[in-house]
């Protein structure tokens, strides 16, 4: 699962974002990513927060 946060209005301080998820058996694992005013100025991907990734059995 990945993240992009981007404003075309310009950000002008790092913003903080939380990802929370929830797993069939329940347990809930939360996950926190600073984007730097350089990352959420710029439509692209290699800015990415890639959160985590899942592993289909």
């Amino acid at each position: 699962m990945k993240v992009r946060y981007y404003s075309a209005h310009g950000v002008e301080s790092p913003v903080l974002a939380t990802v929370r998820t929830t797993l069939h058996e329940g347990a809930t694992q939360t996950y926190t990513h600073t984007f730097t005013e350089d990352m959420a100025n710029q439509n692209d991907a290699a800015n990415d927060w890639t959160v985590l990734t899942f592993n289909m059995p």
